[in-house]
């Protein structure tokens, strides 16, 4: 499972060259500080699901569910409430599949 960094937009913007990169197929977790947005690269032939999952009575649980288009598909997805935080502050997201699949994470402070 990759720990991805959270990029920071700010009033004089944010290239997005080379923050993009593949997600994990044993998942990803990001720092959250309810704040946060995904952003999503579906370059494979099929659609992609995405769940985020939740630390709740300390149990893994799925809480959101979200479809990745095929083909050039791109999504955002976000904010999240910190309460579906791990106990290290992080949301978890699982992935249906991850071939051509890349994502990145963004704050705006």
């Amino acid at each position: 499972m990759s720990v991805r960094t959270v990029n920071s937009v700010t009033r004089a913007g944010l290239s997005e060259a080379g923050l993009f990169a593949a997600a994990d197929v044993a998942g990803d977790t990001i720092p959250n500080d309810g704040n946060v947005w995904l952003e999503y690269l579906n370059a494979s032939g099929g659609a992609i699901t995405a769940t985020i999952n939740a630390l709740i009575d300390g149990v893994s649980t799925p809480v959101r569910t979200f479809s990745i288009p095929a083909t050039t598909g791109r999504v955002k997805v976000g904010r999240f409430p910190t309460s579906w935080n791990n106990s290290s502050g992080q949301i978890a997201i699982s992935y249906s599949a991850v071939t051509s699949l890349t994502m990145a994470a963004f704050t705006m402070p």
